[in-house]
């Protein structure tokens, strides 16, 4: 460490590049390595630790660190935490989602770390979630919020939730939107969107629907394919080709039932890109079917692309699209009512795609982008830091 740098630990438990490691990652990226030297913690290796290895990121690996209550495995995650804080003695801790929310934040109190900030990204209880659960969460959340110096939201409903039961006080909490980069997601790429429907053998006169995400339970992927069934079986589309882009523990359920619906020759599976940029052009309509969000990239990635979107009426989603402007709102796990609404008032309507595209593409120039936003949460770092009177300035340079 470099003399009057700020020891940084951000601490988030899988190394994939879904939402919360591609914000973990813009925030990094955006720092000043000269006054900041950043620690990851997370669960084990992956495509994130390579990135930030590339980047020069300090990584510490907690094969206990899971997303599963554990008791046992908890209390062991815990410890490591102690042992590290104690070690490391850094000057910010910044968690992100509910485990490393709670363990990582007692820890850090314990150990008397100066700024604790915890990041929700989508709270662990949703609409979806037994009562007792929701009550376990609540008072977990409660508990480490008594010593948090900030808590972040990705959306308004959840920050004025978390102020409402206690959670957090009003002026500890901020929302700050995620965001994209408006440049790599951009409506001028239709021309890489021509070039991976002819990869992939799809018409030019096709009218192509898009699934981004991982293939877990939370992306209820399984409607998308329900979506497909009753408008190629009940509705007779014709003309119209599906893309899936993700992975997850659920593809080969997902496999079975394309198969069991006959769907092979119109939906294709593509697995993880690392060139969605290129993807969203392909598409005439991106649809998300989430059971509970905090405020999606995909969405927002679309939208950025000039793309309109059908989601769930989900916390995180009313705050991306505006109702029969940048796309539409629907019930989740109704996959008919996606269908209809494809069916009746979106497929060939090019007047109205085209408008919402184009209103998409302005809401997310005005909300989302990414740098500006992420610009947001270093600034918190700042203003922090100056509360405690720790390092207000690097070499007569605030910070």
């Amino acid at each position: 460490m470099k003399m009057g740098q700020i020891k940084l630990c951000h601490i988030q438990v899988l190394p994939l590049l879904s939402g919360v490691q591609r914000v973990m990652l813009e925030i990094i990226r955006l720092l000043d390595r000269e006054r900041y030297e950043v620690t990851v913690i997370c669960k084990d290796e992956g495509a994130l630790t390579e990135i930030l290895w590339q980047q020069g990121v300090k990584v510490m690996t907690l094969s206990c660190l899971d997303r599963n209550i554990n008791p046992i495995m908890d209390l062991k995650t815990f410890g490591e935490f102690v042992k590290i804080f104690r070690k490391e003695k850094f000057h910010i801790v910044h968690t992100h989602s509910t485990k490393p929310g709670f363990l990582g934040r007692v820890a850090a109190k314990l150990c008397n770390i100066p700024v604790i900030i915890h990041h929700v990204h989508g709270f662990g209880f949703h609409e979806f979630s037994s009562s007792i659960w929701t009550s376990l969460l609540l008072l977990l959340e409660k508990i480490a919020g008594r010593g948090s110096d900030r808590v972040i939201f990705v959306n308004d409903e959840e920050r004025e939730l978390a102020v409402r039961k206690g959670i957090v006080p009003p002026e500890k909490a901020i929302t700050i939107y995620n965001g994209v980069n408006l440049k790599t997601f951009n409506p001028s790429k239709k021309n890489a969107g021509k070039f991976i429907r002819e990869e992939l053998g799809i018409p030019s006169n096709h009218y192509v629907i898009g699934f981004v995400g991982r293939f877990w339970e939370q992306k209820d992927p399984g409607s998308f394919v329900e979506i497909v069934k009753i408008l190629i079986q009940e509705y007779k589309v014709e003309n119209v080709s599906f893309l899936m882009i993700g992975d997850g523990h659920l593809k080969k359920t997902i496999e079975k039932k394309i198969l069991e619906y006959g769907l092979g020759g119109k939906l294709h599976i593509l697995g993880w890109r690392n060139d969605n940029e290129n993807i969203y052009p392909a598409l005439d309509l991106f649809v998300l079917p989430s059971l509970w969000e905090g405020m999606p990239l995909t969405i927002i990635e679309a939208m950025a692309s000039g793309i309109p979107v059908l989601a769930s009426d989900i916390k995180g989603n009313r705050e991306v699209i505006i109702e029969g402007e940048t796309g539409f709102l629907l019930p989740a796990k109704r996959p008919d009512a996606f269908a209809n609404i494809i069916n009746y008032r979106l497929f060939r309507n090019e007047n109205l795609m085209h408008y919402m595209g184009e209103h998409g593409r302005k809401r997310a120039e005005k909300l989302f982008d990414g740098e500006a936003n992420m610009m947001k949460i270093i600034e918190i770092y700042r203003s922090c830091l100056q509360e405690k009177g720790i390092l207000p300035e690097l070499n007569g340079v605030s910070i």
